[in-house]
């Protein structure tokens, strides 16, 4: 990286040097730092594939030197619920790494090269378990890597995480969903971010009543939510906000069960996903005996990340301005939250449709579209 940097030449030999200086720097440096490594023996043992892979591709080298560590953001603390400073000073803007969508191959090429290890350990382990009848998508192996629970490219969590993988979330689309989406119990806030730089997306539990419709209704649209937010690369990164409007929120909108699979859905367990920031807004004054129900189904380090707040306090955890992204739905907001959950709708219809289409052979392309 050095010599990139004191090199003013910029003529092919100079450059051609570079790159050979710093493939020669990876090799030394990355192969000596995973060997140090505490990672699983499969990881070790699996290193040796990964570096010949890495070989054909000279231009993934050469970015890796550039971009060498995906390390999330500090972490925001909130002990027992309740605000705390240090989530308050954590306004470290992520804005600078939002940029357009890259290709998996030049995510994978910008990963150290113990990430990539792990990610194509994950991917290998899986196919040679299970053949090809259940394989992911190439970039489900990089998303399991990133968002494993605790911290990110952790062999071992992420593999668990895998195992448990409800394939039935593969089938979720905007077609299906979209009655459940209509409800506006929970959606994406277009532009709203906190003050981390994490996109938000929002949830009224008191939308949701668990006598009337079944449990995996909700956790289904919060995945769908999420997985739409999680195409970006930046939220796979970094992880997402979540406010709940708790709002309205009354014992009959209350279920164990549902609170259970939602929370642990949330903490990455059944879905890769990642929360960095958990908002509970404006809950009912008797909440604290809830509080205490569902403190046991999150880990220490979730804890820290849920804040119980009033919606005077938002401008402590959002971004500024953050009302002219807020849905109306909150009262302070000031967009239109059926706008919002339309535009949700008819965004993700063209999206997947394309997707479809994409997908399909090019005889039947040729002859029916």
């Amino acid at each position: 990286i050095k010599s990139f940097q004191d090199d003013s030449h910029t003529d092919g030999w100079s450059s051609f040097g570079r790159v050979r200086r710093n493939e020669a720097y990876m090799k030394r440096v990355s192969s000596r730092d995973l060997m140090k490594s505490k990672s699983e023996g499969t990881l070790r043992s699996l290193v040796f594939d990964t570096q010949s892979t890495i070989r054909t591709d000279r231009s993934s080298l050469t970015m890796s030197t550039l971009e060498t560590k995906e390390s999330p953001p500090g972490k925001v603390f909130f002990p027992k619920g309740l605000t705390n400073n240090a989530m308050l000073n954590s306004t470290r803007s992520l804005d600078a790494v939002t940029h357009a969508e890259r290709s998996v191959e030049r995510q994978l090429a910008s990963l150290s090269l113990s990430q990539r290890a792990c990610v194509h350990a994950l991917k290998l382990k899986w196919e040679r378990q299970n053949g090809a009848n259940h394989l992911f998508p190439d970039y489900y192996y990089l998303r399991f890597a990133r968002c494993s629970p605790g911290d990110p490219f952790n062999f071992s969590s992420a593999w668990k995480v895998m195992e448990r993988f409800d394939w039935r979330y593969f089938e979720l689309s905007m077609s299906k969903m979209e009655a459940t989406v209509l409800t506006k119990a929970a959606f994406p806030v277009p532009g709203l971010k906190t003050r981390g730089g994490r996109d938000v997306f929002y949830v009224r539990p008191s939308r949701y009543f668990p006598k009337k419709a079944p449990t995996n209704s909700m956790i289904d649209l919060v995945v769908y939510i999420m997985n739409c937010m999680l195409e970006k690369e930046h939220g796979s990164i970094h992880g997402l906000g979540l406010v709940a409007n708790m709002a309205g929120w009354t014992m009959e909108n209350f279920c164990v069960s549902y609170w259970h699979k939602l929370l642990i859905t949330l903490q990455g367990h059944r879905v890769p996903t990642r929360i960095s920031a958990f908002l509970l807004v404006d809950p009912p004054s008797w909440f604290d005996s809830i509080w205490t129900i569902m403190k046991p189904m999150m880990s220490d380090d979730f804890q820290e990340k849920v804040a119980i707040v009033s919606s005077g306090d938002l401008e402590r955890y959002l971004m500024d301005g953050y009302e002219q992204y807020l849905p109306d739905d909150m009262g302070i907001g000031k967009v239109c939250t059926k706008h919002i959950v339309k535009a949700l709708v008819s965004e993700r219809m063209a999206i997947e449709s394309t997707s479809r289409l994409e997908k399909l052979p090019e005889c039947i392309l040729a002859k029916e579209y």
